[in-house]
């Protein structure tokens, strides 16, 4: 749009003025030009910013998801709202936090999730979750973190983050970790320290 402005402005120079009238006539000319460009351009951006985000979606509220396997329910998810991303490469959001129940074959409560942000992958086949990550597991332990990625075609979960994992009679701090969905048989990327709480003294 700026080369459009000086060139009309060369042009303009180059007719030679010897009215004043003339030189207001074509002072005017060029205001009125620049003014439907600019604001011709402004539209322009607007629709093409407007066609890029206008992806098909679908909101519905709350929402149950069931995570099935060879007809076994393996999961079942709750969301107050979800949003369905209608794409080549589909996704469900839940922005508004979800609760997890993990089962085992018989259908017995395995551990429990929860978080303030979900969003699934389906083609991946992976839900990733952040945002105060709270599970409990059936040995009563609680493990907090701020981010957890499930791998649903393995049947198991990983964090990069900070974890803390509470249990009985002591804290485990550490950065990062791999499970299975029971939460209970779990590895550590790296190990910070243990806390013991009935001595309240530490391990490093």
């Amino acid at each position: 749009m700026n080369n459009i402005v000086l060139a009309l402005r060369s042009l303009l120079n180059s007719i030679d003025y010897k009215d004043r009238w003339v030189r207001i006539i074509g002072a005017g000319i060029l205001f009125i030009l620049i003014f439907i460009i600019f604001f011709t351009g402004k539209n322009e951006i607007a629709k093409v910013n407007a066609l890029s985000n206008a992806i098909p979606k679908e909101i519905a509220s709350d929402v149950e998801v069931l995570y099935s396997d060879s007809a076994k329910v393996k999961a079942k998810l709750k969301t107050p709202q979800m949003i369905r991303y209608i794409s080549e490469d589909p996704v469900m959001e839940m922005p508004k936090g979800l609760h997890v129940q993990f089962f085992d074959n018989n259908l017995n409560e395995n551990a429990t999730l929860r978080a303030n942000y979900g969003i699934r992958y389906i083609k991946k086949s992976q839900t990733i979750v952040r945002g105060n990550v709270v599970i409990v597991n059936t040995e009563g332990e609680t493990i907090n973190t701020e981010e957890l990625i499930w791998d649903e075609a393995k049947d198991s979960v990983k964090s990069d983050k900070f974890i803390k994992i509470r249990k009985k009679d002591e804290i485990i701090l550490a950065q990062g970790f791999i499970s299975d969905l029971t939460f209970t048989h779990y590895k550590f990327f790296h190990l910070k320290g243990t806390i013991y709480l009935d001595n309240n003294t530490s391990k490093k």
